[in-house]
């Protein structure tokens, strides 16, 4: 199965979870959680597939789903922080530590070390992954733009909306997870980055 089967599975299926469970199961606490669980799981399989068809993983997996667990808690609760405060410290935290999930399958090592080497690893690349972040970004703010466009009008009508929003929320996801193994292969090899993949940095 090529890396493109992967990523229109996962957008498939994730947006076809949220979708059915918007629509259907709405007003139940416990099948957003297990949409949510879904959701995750179908986005760490994701990475692992699109890691082994780059060739990413030669030499073995390191960290497994506990790992993948701890980072997504590490990492999102301070981006989903920074984007209720104001929009743009939650995407700069995204674009620098986009490549942790794909350094955690490679390299076995404690989180925080992993999140400062991406945080060292990416500052001589901001300019151009701030550009290339702006894709998945600009998905989840279609996503968001067919709530309010719901909201504001007449026509539209609630199943059209849920699929517009999770159909986007779930391209960005995946555009997300392809530019962060990106990120990756690029600043691993990149003499100018401090430290190497294997061996976790301080912050100059």
């Amino acid at each position: 199965m090529s890396g493109r089967w992967f990523l229109l599975g996962y957008v498939c299926l994730t947006a076809g979870i949220y979708v059915v469970v918007d629509i259907y199961f709405y007003d139940q606490a416990m099948a957003e959680i297990w949409a949510a669980f879904l959701v995750w799981t179908l986005g760490y399989l994701l990475l692992l597939g699109l890691m082994q068809k780059g060739g990413n993983l030669t030499g073995g997996r390191a960290g497994g789903v506990g790992t993948y667990f701890v980072l997504s808690l590490a990492t999102g609760i301070p981006i989903a922080l920074a984007l209720v405060v104001l929009i743009v410290p939650g995407v700069y935290l995204m674009m620098r530590w986009l490549p942790v999930f794909a350094r955690a399958l490679v390299v076995e090592d404690w989180i925080g070390n992993t999140m400062r080497w991406s945080w060292n690893a990416t500052q001589p690349y901001q300019k151009p992954l701030g550009i290339s972040i702006m894709g998945p970004v600009a998905c989840y703010g279609v996503a968001w733009a067919a709530y309010y466009a719901f909201e504001l009008s007449d026509f539209l009508t609630y199943e059209l909306v849920m699929i517009a929003m999770n159909v986007s929320t779930s391209v960005g996801s995946a555009w997300l997870a392809v530019l962060g193994i990106a990120t990756f292969a690029l600043v691993a090899r990149d003499p100018r980055v401090s430290g190497s993949v294997i061996a976790a940095t301080e912050p100059a």
